[in-house]
């Protein structure tokens, strides 16, 4: 994998691990923020790698006519936001054209920068055992990816698990730099990816409304 796609994905990894652990101030939401726009500078190093792969010839010596032809018969990677907030479905549709994997890393960093932006901030200890609605989703998921002998599974609906709210869950397995096997699952609930500590929440209050009536 391109060294920048590696690093991107540790920092969307390290957000995502925020965004589910839930956030206990605004400095902590910015720091995941932070590290979402740096995964997409990344992003953008990693696509100017590949436009400039296509280049046949030496790009410093290149004469400005050379230059410019090439850069017009293909995408531009400078025509790219330097910003992920500025990013647009136009940017991700051009990146597309040379590269479906970058281009869909975007759209979830994007994806993801939202879900960062309406989490809410909950000024409270965080709970030292995973609830056990975590513990009952992951052991699910885990199953499914060995009984299917699977690396990714789209769309697993988990509202039994969840007293009947509808969520479901993309989940593939990863082996880390170190060589450490996991599962990197990402939460939705309504369509919206959603940190699971908030979907644990409302799952919480679904409960305690039931033993009430």
């Amino acid at each position: 994998m391109n060294i920048h796609l590696e690093q991107a994905q540790i920092r969307t990894d390290k957000a995502l691990a925020a965004l589910d652990a839930g956030f206990r101030s605004k400095s902590a939401q910015k720091d995941a923020n932070d590290k979402l726009n740096r995964a997409f500078d990344l992003l953008r190093n990693a696509f100017s790698t590949v436009v400039w792969a296509l280049f046949e010839g030496d790009r410093e010596t290149a004469d400005h006519e050379t230059w410019t032809a090439f850069i017009t018969s293909t995408v531009d990677p400078y025509d790219l936001p330097f910003d992920l907030h500025h990013v647009r479905d136009r940017h991700i549709a051009k990146t597309r054209e040379l590269s479906d994997d970058i281009a869909n890393r975007m759209a979830f960093l994007l994806e993801t920068r939202a879900a960062v932006k309406a989490a809410p901030i909950e000024k409270v200890t965080p709970k030292k055992q995973p609830s056990e609605y975590q513990v009952k989703a992951e052991m699910t998921l885990k199953e499914l990816i060995e009984k299917r002998k699977a690396q990714y599974l789209e769309a697993i609906e988990l509202g039994r698990i969840f007293n009947g709210l509808p969520v479901y869950a993309n989940t593939h397995s990863v082996i880390n730099q170190h060589g450490t096997w996991f599962l990197r699952t990402y939460y939705y609930l309504n369509g919206k990816m959603t940190p699971l500590n908030v979907i644990i929440a409302a799952a919480e209050a679904l409960e305690r409304e039931k033993k009430a009536a």
